[in-house]
């Protein structure tokens, strides 16, 4: 097995991308991974249509869960294919790898899943502090985006009656109001 090959199986498993070479940016606090996919035939994702004709490729740049204290940045290699099928309203599209990350993702889904559980834990503002500690170098807001991400959204439903009442705290200096939800 070649040291690529065992690259690839031990940074992705069950992934089609083969890692083409490792090595450490120029101030040694990171390691950077280039890859590019082992596929040569890629489904277009509007008609299903196998088509193995490249357009072009550009790069794209995730970070992924550090190692041995490093930032690991991954650079992708990912290709743009020209689908073949004349009904087929789209022309060029880009391979996904949905294995490694999400589409126009910034970070890898292994570093994603991290974040989640270390905001769901412990909250946003510790999980910032012990992602530092870690090598994960991530906001707070940037932890409760990806959580919000993971909630699905529910659309609001109508309220049919409220209940509303009127109070003084302090007969004329502080008042309250409450509004209840008077459910069937």
């Amino acid at each position: 097995m070649t040291l690529p090959v065992a690259l690839a199986a031990l940074l992705f498993p069950g992934s089609t991308l083969d890692a083409v070479e490792l090595h450490p940016s120029l101030d040694l606090q990171s390691v950077v991974v280039t890859a590019t996919s082992a596929r040569s035939e890629v489904a277009c994702p509007c008609c299903h249509t196998l088509t193995s004709s490249l357009h072009s490729h550009y790069r794209c740049t995730l970070e992924d869960l550090p190692c041995l204290g490093l930032v690991v940045h991954l650079q992708l290699s990912v290709r743009r294919f020209r689908c073949r099928n004349e009904m087929c309203p789209r022309r060029i599209f880009c391979e996904r790898i949905e294995e490694v990350a999400e589409r126009s993702a910034r970070m890898t889904q292994r570093l994603n899943l991290a974040v989640q559980n270390t905001t769901l834990e412990i909250g946003a503002s510790p999980g910032q502090r012990i992602g530092r500690v870690w090598g994960v170098k991530r906001s707070r807001t940037t932890s409760l985006r990806v959580m919000r991400r993971m909630t699905p959204f529910q659309p609001p439903t109508t309220i049919k009656r409220i209940g509303v009442d009127d109070f003084a705290f302090k007969r004329g200096a502080f008042y309250g109001t409450l509004v209840c939800w008077m459910r069937d």
